[in-house]
């Protein structure tokens, strides 16, 4: 039974800590003006995780970046400053 709690204390934990870490990704790339949340839903998923991936290698082109996206993911990657131009 104290195996059992313990490792439901672990569990808890690290997802506790696995949501703080997306947090913190999400403030990051806000202040980066890199609206990721209006292209997928979960940025520590798979297509997140490739769009990040390429974002870290130098690209910037949002097409090129919304590419990327599985066929589920709706919306369509915009940064405010590209926002702001086509206004």
């Amino acid at each position: 039974m104290c195996r059992l709690r313990s490792y439901a204390r672990q569990a808890k934990r690290l997802t506790e800590e696995r949501a703080c870490c997306a947090l913190c990704r999400r403030r990051t790339l806000t202040e980066m003006n890199v609206r990721l949340d209006t292209v997928i839903s979960d940025i520590t998923g798979a297509t997140g995780q490739r769009i990040l991936c390429t974002i870290v290698d130098g690209e910037r082109d949002p097409r090129r970046l919304a590419a990327l996206r599985n066929g589920t993911d709706e919306g369509r990657l915009i940064t405010q400053r590209h926002h702001r131009a086509f206004r």
